[in-house]
Formats: C-alpha cells, structure tokens, sequence
C-alpha cells in the first residue's frame, strides 16, 4: 500500500511540474505572438493545437558528452546551466519595429511557432496567424539564431579551456535528442588534458606543454617546420611540434598585463599557427607575438630534441629585440631602467600621456614601437589595466639626467619646431 501511494504521489509530483512548465511556455509564446503579430495572434490558435504546440516545442540545447569521452555528469550540468544563463542574456530583434527577444526564447518559442505553422498550414487559423507574420523572414532569423550559438559555443570553449590544464570544444547540430520528442540544438562536451612533457635544456629539466588552441573544428596542435626558422637538415621541411615552457607563459602573463590569460594562449597559438620571423645577430630566432593583428613582441624560440621550443617572451621594448635594442641605442636604457620605468609591459602605453607627448612619442616610433600607439581597438576593449597616471615627466626626467638623453631632447625638440613650422 505505501509502494502505490509513493508510486500515486511520484506521478502526481511530475504531472503537477508538467503543469507548471506548459503554463510558462505557452504564456511566453502568448507574449510573443502578440507582441510579433498583434494583440490577439495567439488567442488564434486552437485550444486542441495548444496541446501539440506544447508536445512538439523545441529545446533550448541539450548537452551530451563528446563520442568515445566520459564528461562527470557534474560537468555537463554545469555546462547546460552555462547555457541556459548566457541564452537568457544574448539577444535577438525579429525585426526593428519589434523589442528583442532572448536567445532562448526564440530557440523555444520562435522554431516552435514555425514547426506548428508548417505542420498545420492548410488550416484556416494557421492562415491569418502566418499573414500577421509575414512581415518576418524566418530563414534570417534562423540563421541569427545559429550564428548566436556557435558565438556562445566559441565563448565557452575558450572560458572552459586552460593552458597546464585542459581545452575544451564543443560540436553538435539541430536534432530530436534521445528520449526526447521535440527538435533542439544538441551540444558534445570534448575535453582532453592538456599535452605536456619533461625535456632535457641546457640549463637542466623543463616541464613544457604543446602549444594549442580550439575552435568549432576541434583541437588544434601548432607545429612548424624547421627550415623556416633556418634549420638546415635531411627534415627540416617536415613540421614539429611546438612546445612552451612554464618561463614562457609567465613572462607573457607579466608582460601582456590588463588581458585575459586566455586572450593570450589564443594569441599565442595564432602567432606560431602563421609565424613571421626575424633572426638576430646574436643568432636568436624571434617569432613575432601578434594579437588582433597588433605587434606585441617576441617569442624566443629553438630547435631541441626535434622540437621547436619556445624559451621566454620579450616585450617589444626588451633589449633583446630589434626595436628595444634600437631604443637602447637612442636612450642609453637598459633592461633595469626600463624595467624601473615601466616601459617594458603593455599596461604602461595603454591610456597613458607617452601617445601624446612629442618629445617621447616620435623616439618609440624611431625605434620601431609605432605599434604601441596604433593597436586594434578589439584588443584595446579588451584591456582592464590602463595607466592614467601622467609617466611621460618621470621618464624625459629619468632620460635627462644622461648627456645623451639631453642630445636626444634638443634633436626631437628641434624635429618638432620644423614640424610645427611646416605645418604653419
């Protein structure tokens, strides 16, 4: 007896939620309708077609674990909450006259509007409700609603994936889930640990990780041939991979300050992904470290145990490159003064008054640093450390104090008064 009353009132708990979620489904397709077509729109479907609307409504997304993968079940709750919150936040206008409606939204309500307008469109009332709503393309919505979400699929995979940790993609498509009887977007969770092993340097053991990113199509494993970087052996136009040691990330995290660690793995990938590289006199390999097509600096490479290795990063003012060796030679400046200024990370040209001083500026741009005062404005966007502090005084100060800098100031003094008379 207590079996069927527990059995009575597991079926009364789940008939009574089901309630509950078809009463807020069809109140928002209720709210929609109206405020697409008019007031009245929904009061035009039929009490009898309300109850297969609600039968064949679409999911939002569906979140399985990747083929061949064990996700904890933990993780793909996480995820579809992840899901669900950033769906409630993206926004989408059917048309200009109309307010915008959640991603949600219009990946329930929408798509289930136009599966019942198809399955019923001889009908008389699907008829008026289609005609309120011509003024709508609904294959450029769609496509919207697609776009969305392999936008949020790339945010997540880029949010969730970690360099020493793990990279996480997702791939999926619009299909009827499994013991579900409605279309929605299915979503695989791919996660793999990131690759890593011990090598053997010069200066004793490293601990170094592949160098790698996601996008839509998976994994991606950078790799490069070794004759690009000058390498003359039977293989070197056969590519390897590219690995980074723990020195490497560190200097980047220091040095690209202000930006999300995860802005700067991808750029790191993107950077070897299409190389651009410079040889130094002291037979270094620099391979240029890009965001948003921006210069930042270098990446410090070499050939080891057939594996291309990337040692440090050098911010483009670091004396160990073309452009901070060309700034030592204007300036006298070496690595401890402009570690003391500043000057050698990204925080310290951002919103500070360097752009705009005309005896600083025009010696950056000599050396070669121009880029600092023309980045992209993705990147500049993306920034949360700006110097508004006035530093320009600290360093003509700093640089005075040196003959040489005195030299420096009557040249670039002297360049801007035949500017200015030019100009006039």
């Amino acid at each position: 007896m207590a079996k069927s009353k527990k059995k009575v009132s597991e079926q009364a708990r789940i008939n009574l939620e089901r309630a509950k979620h078809r009463k807020l489904f069809l109140g928002n397709m209720a709210i929609v309708c109206d405020e697409m077509g008019g007031k009245g729109t929904f009061e035009l479907i039929p009490r009898d077609i309300l109850e297969i609307v609600y039968n064949t409504r679409c999911n939002y997304i569906k979140v399985n674990q990747g083929k061949g993968l064990k996700v904890p079940e933990k993780v793909l709750k996480l995820v579809h909450n992840d899901f669900v919150f950033l769906g409630k936040r993206i926004k989408i206008q059917a048309s200009p006259d109309n307010p915008e409606y959640t991603l949600f939204d219009f990946m329930t309500v929408f798509l289930t509007i136009n599966i019942v307008l198809g399955i019923q469109k001889d009908k008389p009332w699907s008829v008026e409700f289609d005609r309120r709503l011509q003024k709508y393309e609904p294959q450029d919505i769609i496509t919207d609603i697609i776009n969305k979400i392999f936008h949020m699929l790339e945010h997540l995979s880029i949010f969730y994936s970690e360099y020493r940790k793990r990279f996480v993609w997702f791939d999926g498509d619009f299909r009827i889930p499994e013991n579900r009887n409605a279309l929605g977007y299915v979503a695989n969770v791919n996660i793999v640990v990131h690759e890593e092993m011990t090598i053997k340097t010069s200066e004793g053991k490293r601990q170094v990780w592949r160098v790698s990113w996601v996008n839509d199509e998976g994994l991606k494993n950078a790799s490069i041939k070794p004759a690009l970087l000058g390498i003359k052996t039977p293989f070197a136009e056969i590519p390897v991979g590219v690995y980074v040691q723990d020195h490497a990330l560190t200097r980047l995290y220091e040095r690209i300050d202000g930006l999300d660690h995860k802005i700067i793995q991808a750029a790191l990938f993107h950077s070897i992904d299409a190389p651009v590289i410079t040889h130094t006199d002291t037979h270094k390999i620099l391979v240029e470290y890009r965001i948003c097509n921006s210069k930042l600096g270098y990446l410090v490479c070499e050939y080891a145990g057939g594996i291309v290795l990337i040692r440090t990063f050098l911010f483009i003012t670091n004396n160990g490159t073309p452009e901070g060796r060309k700034l030592n030679e204007l300036t006298d400046l070496g690595k401890l003064d402009k570690k003391y200024l500043a000057i050698d990370k990204l925080s310290c040209f951002i919103g500070s008054d360097i752009a705009t001083n005309k005896i600083l500026r025009p010696l950056f741009e000599q050396a070669g640093c121009s880029c600092l005062f023309h980045l992209n404005q993705v990147l500049l966007d993306a920034i949360t450390i700006q110097n508004h502090n006035p530093i320009s005084e600290l360093i003509t100060s700093y640089l005075d104090k040196e003959n040489k800098g005195a030299r420096i100031f009557e040249n670039a003094e002297l360049k801007v008064k035949d500017a200015e008379l030019c100009e006039a």
